[in-house]
């Protein structure tokens, strides 16, 4: 018999305060600056602004996060892979001194994006740790995303300006070098976006809706400035155990907000991890990302300039989860919107569940 249960996320918090502590093996890692040497690593749980930094990094990426991010007894920030499983540490002190010494949280979130781009660049793949291309590669990472997320270039440059070093060495080059880097991702990003926010030349036609929760308005053939589209999810929840043409499995339900997409066909889509943080494979091409991950997804089209979805859901059979060996599986899923396939608004909390043959 199969046995699933969805653990309430007032539960998991209340449970992580007694597993939070974790000790990883270091296989593979790209520091900030310097290297990491220690031997002894102690992860953390993260804190909330720190999430809340990946969620709104990620959102600019297009991507799903396919790594965990922790607190950690490392000297600034680092990514790093455990066996399988992909990290990214921080020291909570070293953060908040850059901040206080910069004057800004963007400084913080250019230390985590370059991190994150050590991630998706594959760097951390590789057991030659950091070297000076990755570094740069990296950097340009950061200035590219930190320009889509509204940053000016000086704020894209301040935590460099003030940590880096002055001098190279075998892994990581000199500051003028990564600045360069740093400014010359935040002009790609400028060059192939444009201005971030909307230009006042910018219009779009108002169009009328009827169907879902919202309000519409009228087309009077008038022209408007266009507006950015943004969500907000305000719960998710599973029924496990649901039949459909056949097969058991889970759906998923979402309750969201999305503004300013009237008419514009999306796609609500759900990414399934292992609860350490890893990717789940797929296999068979049926519920799948591009990347190879378990996912499912709906396509749904808002009818209104803002739209209330109260119960948006997608099916996917257990069989498709692939967890075919005998034995419990903890696991867990977060829910994103997407248009034109890009990420609008913030991902939803992750729901953890566990799958047992």
């Amino acid at each position: 018999m199969k046995r699933l249960i969805a653990f309430p996320l007032i539960f998991l918090s209340l449970f992580a305060l007694s597993s939070a502590q974790q000790r990883i093996h270091i296989d593979h890692s790209c520091s900030f600056v310097g290297e990491l040497t220690e031997s002894d690593i102690y992860g953390f749980s993260s804190g909330e602004e720190a999430e809340t930094a990946l969620k709104r990094i990620m959102k600019y990426t297009g991507l799903p996060a396919n790594f965990t991010i922790k607190a950690a007894n490392v000297p600034n920030a680092a990514a790093v892979v455990y066996g399988t499983e992909r990290y990214i540490l921080y020291n909570q002190y070293f953060m908040e001194k850059v901040k206080q010494s910069t004057f800004t949280d963007w400084s913080a979130i250019s230390i985590l994006a370059h991190e994150i781009g050590h991630h998706l660049s594959g760097h951390t793949l590789t057991n030659t740790g950091s070297r000076p291309d990755k570094e740069l590669e990296a950097d340009k990472f950061s200035g590219f995303v930190l320009y889509k997320m509204g940053a000016t270039l000086q704020q894209a440059r301040v935590a460099m300006e003030k940590i880096g070093s002055s001098n190279g060495s075998s892994t990581h080059p000199p500051k003028s070098a990564r600045l360069a880097a740093i400014t010359n991702g935040w002009l790609s990003a400028k060059e192939l976006t444009g201005p971030v926010k909307t230009s006042k030349t910018t219009t779009t036609k108002t169009k009328t809706g009827s169907g879902n929760t919202g309000s519409g308005s009228t087309n009077t053939g008038k022209y408007y400035p266009k507006k950015v589209a943004t969500t907000k999810f305000q719960k998710v929840w599973v029924d496990h155990n649901i039949t459909k043409n056949g097969e058991k499995g889970m759906r998923i339900h979402a309750k969201f907000d999305i503004n300013y997409l009237q008419q514009e066909e999306c796609k609500m889509i759900a990414w399934f991890y292992f609860k350490s943080g890893s990717v789940l494979k797929d296999f068979d091409k049926k519920f799948y990302t591009t990347s190879g991950q378990v996912s499912v997804h709906r396509s749904f089209t808002p009818k209104y300039e803002k739209t209330t979805f109260t119960d948006l859901s997608m099916f996917i059979p257990y069989s498709q989860l692939h967890c075919t060996g005998s034995g419990r599986y903890d696991l867990k899923f977060m829910v994103g919107l997407h248009h034109n396939r890009k990420a609008i608004g913030d991902y939803s909390n992750y729901v953890e569940f566990w799958y047992e043959n």
